[in-house]
């Protein structure tokens, strides 16, 4: 649904003369600036602050947009503040290059992204302030995780199908390393594919809509399912190379007012450093659960476990919460990370204690 038309960069006219003359393009008739808003309690009752407001955690300044019918973009500045610093993260901002050879099953980003590689996006799929574990566990110090977005170009595509769902994919080629300059010359390569039966088509509704239905538009009733895989290195030298791979499956079940979706993830980690250690292996699945009781409330229950080195990574975690949509524009959620069984639970190479936070996050 356009609601701000662009502006032309020159006469549609130019359209017809091309290539002996300039594609006119358009820009957006208004600073497509947007700002969010965090405000953090959190709750945690082995530690010495026990509570602790952090009001606000993070303000964020986000763009986006279109430049005419072929190019997009994006982008993400973050402001963290913790321990009395203020710590600023360029969060992502790429350039979207869309339908080329006039197909939905072309298209390509560059810049600093999310790669499709990632089982669950972190920015558009997660409704708590943990993580997926599937793309925040760590099997080595200083290992790869799919949270960390990328440096680099991606070609991805979708069609629906004939009754609704359909295909998407992603290929890619990153860094690795996470940051704006690479650590070593060689890349990272990705892959991921999936499919969805039912619903809606991955690319829309099939028959042009006049208006956004009113009610209900959260009910898709579909199942999705599809794989994964990355490979890659991170380090300068081989006193710091880890090399890595990750391959995986997901699914994603929407049945009425309840959506059921998961991910497990296999992965190898050498470090290079230890010529005597084999192989790191490690597993990590998530199943949750999130239901809409009102248009505006969702009740969220997760479950995930990560297995590793015995020293480094292992942890088994419930979460529940719930999200409450005080406005259109203001969310309100409360969640608690829980770790049941006996034994000491270790994430990411640190003691996982229980605890929760309350959120309130609102966007202008």
């Amino acid at each position: 649904m356009v609601k701000q038309p662009d502006v032309s960069m020159g006469s549609p006219a130019w359209k017809q003369v091309w290539p002996k003359g300039v594609w006119p393009g358009a820009i957006p008739d208004r600073v497509p600036l947007s700002v969010m808003v965090e405000m953090v309690t959190d709750i945690a009752p082995h530690e010495s602050v026990k509570l602790d407001f952090a009001f606000p955690e993070e303000f964020e300044f986000m763009v986006g947009g279109t430049l005419g019918e072929t190019f997009s973009y994006w982008g993400e500045l973050a402001f963290e503040f913790a321990d009395g610093e203020t710590e600023v993260a360029f969060e992502r901002g790429h350039l979207g290059m869309n339908n080329l050879l006039n197909t939905h099953l072309l298209n390509l980003s560059i810049g600093r992204i999310e790669t499709r590689a990632a089982p669950f996006s972190r920015f558009t799929r997660r409704m708590t302030d943990a993580d997926f574990i599937v793309s925040d566990f760590r099997a080595v110090p200083g290992a790869f995780r799919f949270r960390v977005r990328q440096q680099g170009i991606e070609l991805w595509g979708a069609k629906s199908g004939p009754r609704g769902g359909g295909f998407e994919y992603g290929l890619g080629v990153v860094n690795g390393s996470g940051s704006a300059n690479d650590n070593n010359s060689q890349k990272d390569f990705y892959a991921s594919a999936s499919y969805k039966f039912g619903g809606r088509g991955v690319l829309g509704p099939t028959t042009t809509l006049t208006a956004l239905p009113s009610t209900e538009g959260y009910i898709d009733n579909s199942f999705s399912v599809g794989a994964f895989g990355y490979v890659g290195r991170t380090g300068a030298d081989p006193l710091t190379e880890i090399r890595h791979n990750r391959v995986g499956v997901k699914f994603d079940a929407w049945i009425d007012r309840l959506n059921v979706f998961g991910a497990y993830v296999h992965g190898r980690d050498r470090v290079l450093a230890i010529p005597d250690l084999q192989s790191v292996n490690s597993n990590a699945y998530f199943v949750e659960a999130n239901v809409m009781a009102l248009p505006w409330v969702m009740g969220i229950l997760r479950y995930d476990q990560a297995i590793g080195p015995h020293d480094f990574l292992r942890v088994k975690r419930v979460v529940p919460g719930v999200a409450l949509m005080l406005r259109a524009n203001i969310i309100l959620s409360g969640e608690a990370q829980l770790f049941p069984g006996e034994g000491k639970n270790l994430y990411n190479g640190g003691d996982a204690d229980s605890g929760g936070a309350v959120r309130l996050a609102f966007l202008f």
